[in-house]
């Protein structure tokens, strides 16, 4: 797995020409990651990135290497992350 930032927008992220939605089935994506930079975790089958990608946290977090990190965390809601996956939307470009 490597680690890649993106701004969110409209509850989608572009990564390698693909658009990934964040997966909110079981719990209603309100935008609050919008305009924000995180970090997301790729996972590959060789050359190609898989139609997923995981929510890693904030990218000022990433950044930082600080295990006792206590900055903003807008992906975590009453201690849980709920829009852990996002998964690809359309064909690649």
């Amino acid at each position: 797995m490597s680690i890649i930032l993106r701004t969110v927008r409209n509850g989608s992220v572009r990564i390698h020409g693909r658009d990934f939605r964040v997966d909110d089935s079981t719990f209603p994506y309100d935008g609050r990651l919008d305009g924000k930079r995180m970090a997301f975790g790729l996972y590959s089958v060789g050359p190609d990135v898989n139609d997923y990608v995981s929510l890693w946290g904030t990218a000022e977090r990433f950044l930082s290497h600080d295990p006792d990190w206590e900055g903003d965390e807008p992906e975590v809601i009453d201690g849980v992350l709920h829009w852990l996956w996002w998964k690809v939307e359309g064909d690649p470009q």
